[in-house]
């Protein structure tokens, strides 16, 4: 039995209501195929079914639709299907498109896509040394838009050829993503005066997203409580211009509690943020005058600046002859995570402070130092210790 979004009112056999992603699902076997449409209302949803049921009556069938070439079908699925998408995802699936597909299967039709085709975009991704992640991003787009297509009744489960292609091997070794507390300290204590100094301890000291941090507002903090109100995401559009809008994930919502060094990164930001923004008050009146983290202008940062910025430290590390690993603004984020369970903060907490939906995402960051390991394999040789002592005769 299936509930309705106000979890009272019982859907029908064939209606699901998907709270997390807030939209319906109608589905049905139809002459043996399970057939099945998502919407964000339910009557959106049951049109699109018997829309596809009709056609299947008419014997419209996967053959004839077949001339839709990818590009368009990317568009359909962009434009049509997903409204519910977020800008940013939309621009994610957008360059991923234009960079890695286009030019290789966009105009193909698709019932001339072959197996032989995807694999040229594999082998241009390995050519390339392309990172794992960004692999997975475009393996993960493909099969999803020829998903759609069998869904839609525009190509056959027996011709999609997504199934039939190996996935790429011989992928650069993935880094390291995460530091210790000694590099973290190091390089805080570099990033010194740095413009971005205080971004920088806040999310070294919470796990922010840096979209997150860069949103917040000076009345996010709830200093009573020692509590930081985390609701918003700083995003920027292809043509620079800056927007908020909500974080990542209904989990990505939450209160997340200052330790002592994040709430010293705040006040030390509120008192650079005066000496910033005082003489210029009048020119940044709007939607970002109350931005906790600025630029020089008093403007939303760009986050093209902060990496750059990280880049310049790094450096200044390694000139001076110090071990630094590569550091990037997402390795703070793995970084808090490694530390935080080394000192024993348990797995569930960190997950609530990072605001991952599940605790296998938390623990994907988590990347054990071996001193960590060392201390932790030694407590098995201490139970074994006590549990000889506790059966010793008398």
């Amino acid at each position: 039995m299936a509930f309705d979004k106000d979890g009272k009112t019982v859907l029908p056999a064939n209606i699901y209501y998907d709270r997390k992603k807030e939209i319906y699902y109608a589905d049905k076997v139809y002459k043996g195929e399970r057939i099945y449409f998502s919407g964000k209302t339910k009557a959106e949803a049951e049109k699109r079914l018997r829309k596809r049921l009709y056609e299947i009556d008419m014997h419209i069938s996967p053959q004839k639709k077949s001339n839709v070439t990818l590009e368009e079908l990317f568009e359909l699925y962009i434009g049509e299907y997903h409204p519910e998408l977020k800008p940013t995802t939309v621009q994610q699936y957008r360059f991923l498109y234009d960079y890695y597909l286009k030019g290789f299967i966009g105009k193909i039709k698709l019932k001339n896509l072959l197996p032989y085709h995807i694999q040229k975009v594999y082998n241009n991704l390995v050519e390339k040394k392309m990172k794992q992640g960004t692999v997975n991003n475009v393996r993960k787009m493909i099969r999803t838009l020829l998903n759609e297509a069998v869904r839609r009744g525009m190509l056959s489960a027996d011709d999609n050829p997504y199934p039939k292609v190996k996935a790429p091997s011989n992928l650069p070794v993935k880094q390291q993503r995460s530091f210790t507390e000694e590099q973290r300290d190091q390089f805080l204590q570099y990033a010194g005066k740095s413009l971005y100094a205080n971004l920088y301890k806040l999310l070294l000291y919470t796990g922010m997203r840096v979209g997150e941090a860069l949103a917040l507002m000076i009345c996010d903090v709830d200093w009573d409580n020692h509590v930081l109100h985390v609701t918003k995401n700083l995003q920027k559009t292809t043509q620079g211009l800056f927007y908020i809008e909500t974080p990542k994930t209904r989990e990505s919502i939450r209160d997340i509690y200052l330790v002592p060094e994040a709430e010293e990164a705040i006040k030390s930001q509120l008192e650079l943020r005066k000496i910033i923004v005082e003489p210029i008050q009048e020119d940044i009146k709007g939607e970002f005058e109350n931005l906790l983290f600025v630029n020089t202008k008093g403007k939303p940062v760009n986050v093209g600046s902060v990496r750059q910025s990280i880049n310049r430290i790094v450096e200044k590390i390694r000139a001076d002859g110090n071990d630094c690993p590569d550091i990037w603004i997402h390795a703070m984020r793995h970084g808090y995570v490694s530390i935080a369970v080394a000192r024993g903060v348990p797995l569930e907490v960190v997950q609530a402070n990072v605001g991952h939906t599940s605790i296998e995402t938390t623990m994907r960051y988590l990347e054990l130092q071996p001193d960590y390991i060392r201390k932790q394999s030694m407590k098995i040789s201490d139970l074994y210790q006590t549990e000889e002592v506790c059966n010793k005769p008398e």
